[in-house]
């Protein structure tokens, strides 16, 4: 009985509730909400549950952001932006 495919499992994933056929286990692992991500922002290290990574990547402090100001080519890390953006040289006064 242990190789049909065909018995309920529940997700091996630690923490999904989700109970599915033992032939699906793969497919839902790929996509299962409780499967932990890396962050996509090097430098981060963070990993999160597939369903919190992009809340965490939209405000990550290593996320790359380009400098506001007009004809400025820099792009730094959201934590060190702000910092860069009060003494660029492309600042307006």
């Amino acid at each position: 009985e242990t190789d049909c495919g065909f018995r309920r499992v529940t997700c091996p994933i630690s923490g999904c509730p989700q109970v599915i056929l033992a032939k699906d286990v793969e497919d839902h692992q790929k996509t299962c909400n409780f499967r932990r991500m890396p962050c996509q922002y090097p430098h981060c290290g963070q990993e999160f549950y597939s369903w919190q990574l992009w809340e965490h990547e939209r405000g990550c402090t290593k996320r790359p952001l380009p400098c506001p100001h007009i004809d400025c080519p820099t792009t730094l890390p959201k934590a060190a932006l702000e910092e860069h953006a009060k003494s660029c040289e492309f600042r307006l006064e």
